[in-house]
């Protein structure tokens, strides 16, 4: 195997309607990234003067890693593919060509009270130095620009995370980790098992000084050393790992939590699980493009 090729790219011509739904497919198969592209005319940044290609047809696209597991992935995508009538095109993706084509198009980012994510490779922040967050999401999830990681970023900043411990599972890029910190927490624990975005959390904190306050785990919410409880828990995870992790993640929170990457039709059965574990209740929840945020207290 090249040493150089360790992503393969499952790439699936859709309507635009159906790019949420396909891309929630997908993540079932344990994506490390999702990409797409909704065939509409592409809306200039205010924070760039880069001119935009014209869009493509539309697609969404997952990138998985190519270890043991991918064969078995790329024969079950294959096969459930086929069955939903939808073409499939897989090719092998060279780290480097992802990690680095896209940057051409991520400028900074606004969100409310000031507070803004700008590019690591960017000169100059537009927003204020304590408020901004820089960022290189490198092939790990998060930008700030999804459904679900703008509305968790949206609720930390309307609810202040200035809570003495944090926990941040799937901490991807650490951009949650990463505005908790900002946000006066003093403790982060991120919690990320894919190595490739662990290397990129890590280059992330320390682009941000903050090495002393967030604590990289590689691994999952079962390698976490004992401790104190956490005051807040963030979960931008899938359906599944939601409902395998939450009753053991109760147990060790006396706060609120704030649970996302859930399509909306899932937000009934999060409103059972939290009451039937620990008494909790969704007292928040934010829909946007077809993705759920709840945010959860007792």
């Amino acid at each position: 195997m090249p040493s150089a090729v360790d992503y393969w790219r499952v790439r699936i011509a859709v309507e635009p309607s159906e790019i949420e739904a396909v891309a929630a497919w997908l993540m079932e198969f344990g994506v490390g990234g999702v990409e797409f592209e909704d065939g509409e005319p592409p809306r200039m940044s205010r924070f760039t003067d880069i001119a935009l290609a014209t869009p493509a047809a539309p697609f969404v696209a997952g990138y998985f890693a190519d270890d043991e597991r991918w064969p078995d992935t790329a024969s079950r995508i294959r096969q459930r593919a086929a069955a939903a009538g939808w073409a499939v095109v897989v090719e092998r993706i060279p780290t480097q060509s992802w990690e680095t084509a896209w940057k051409q198009y991520y400028g900074p980012v606004a969100l409310p009270e000031g507070y803004g994510i700008v590019p690591t490779w960017y000169i100059g922040s537009p927003f204020a130095a304590e408020k901004t967050i820089w960022l290189d999401p490198g092939m790990a999830f998060g930008t700030g620009t999804h459904a679900t990681t703008r509305s968790c970023l949206e609720i930390l900043i309307a609810q202040g995370a200035a809570k003495p411990r944090v926990l941040d599972l799937g901490a991807g890029s650490g951009i949650l980790s990463l505005a908790a910190a900002k946000l006066s927490a003093m403790t982060v624990d991120a919690v990320e098992p894919d190595p490739v975005a662990v290397r990129a959390l890590t280059d992330n904190i320390r682009a941000n000084g903050l090495e002393r306050r967030i604590h990289v785990i590689c691994g999952t919410f079962a390698d976490l050393p004992v401790g104190p409880p956490y005051d807040l828990v963030l979960m931008n995870l899938t359906r599944e790992l939601i409902r395998e992790w939450w009753p053991s993640v109760q147990q060790r929170l006396t706060g609120w939590a704030v649970l996302s990457g859930l399509l909306e039709d899932a937000v009934p059965e999060m409103e059972t699980m939290v009451r039937r574990h620990g008494g909790f209740q969704v007292v928040e929840y934010r829909i946007r493009q077809g993705w759920a945020t709840l945010r959860i207290a007792r």
